[in-house]
């Protein structure tokens, strides 16, 4: 649902809130249809997603967060110890 919003505010088009709301009220059946009746606007709106996640990730790789090496690292300290555990269980 949030990837609807987004696209609605990016586009200035109302029609993607609007079928949020019909696919809350009339369920799976009516987002089916929708998507058929608008497949290539849909796919392209998809491609559209896709492409942006893909230059966010790439800028966030220019730039890394320091929370994200921190976690990175935390990370892979606690692999290495569950390691070790594993290690010690079976040479006991």
């Amino acid at each position: 649902m949030e990837v609807w919003d987004a696209a609605e505010r990016q586009s200035g088009r109302g029609h993607m809130n609007q079928s949020i709301l019909v696919v809350e009220r009339y369920g799976a059946d009516a987002a089916i249809t929708y998507y058929l009746a608008h497949r290539s606007e849909v796919d392209a709106y998809l491609i559209r997603v896709d492409e942006q996640k893909e230059r966010d990730y790439q800028e966030s790789l220019k730039h890394p967060s320091p929370l994200r090496d921190r976690l990175k690292a935390l990370n892979a300290q606690r692999i290495e110890q569950a390691m070790k555990a594993t290690l010690m269980t079976r040479s006991v």
